[in-house]
């Protein structure tokens, strides 16, 4: 689903990393976090979040949407919205490959060390906290 940008329409740079943002009809908003690139529009009730992925940490043009992402909806009621950006471990379980192999002998004990990606929590900021829950994109429960 491609949203049409109106001659209306807004973008918007969300500056800090875990934040939280107030959300404004007709405009869209972006936040670069690492390798994900994050989408946020507003259109009465309802929010379209998209992500998209880039190895490439260069910059993202805020005001080009590619055109092949599938936008995520997520119907809400609130007049006024906030969302919150956290970091977030994953929810489900891991297979982490190390760059070389290594091998313990009996009873030797090693600290190991392994790198985890930060997934993005996405919720509704409000007196309680409302996930946003959708799995696309890396993102459970719309965590990248």
């Amino acid at each position: 689903m491609a949203i049409k940008k109106g001659s209306n329409t807004k973008f918007n740079l969300l500056t800090g990393n875990w934040n939280v943002y107030n959300i404004d009809l007709d405009q869209i908003y972006y936040v670069k976090l690492g390798e994900v690139s994050l989408w946020i529009r507003r259109d009465r009730n309802e929010i379209y979040i998209v992500t998209s992925i880039d190895k490439n940490i260069a910059d993202q043009k805020i005001n080009s949407i590619p055109e092949d992402l599938q936008w995520a909806r997520f119907f809400i009621k609130e007049e006024s919205v906030s969302l919150e950006l956290s970091p977030a471990t994953p929810d489900r379980t891991l297979v982490i490959k190390p760059e070389a192999s290594f091998y313990l002998t009996n009873g030797s004990k090693r600290t190991i060390h392994v790198r985890i990606p930060v997934w993005i929590r996405i919720s509704l900021a409000a007196k309680t906290k409302t996930k946003l829950s959708q799995s696309f994109c890396l993102i459970p429960d719309l965590v990248i």
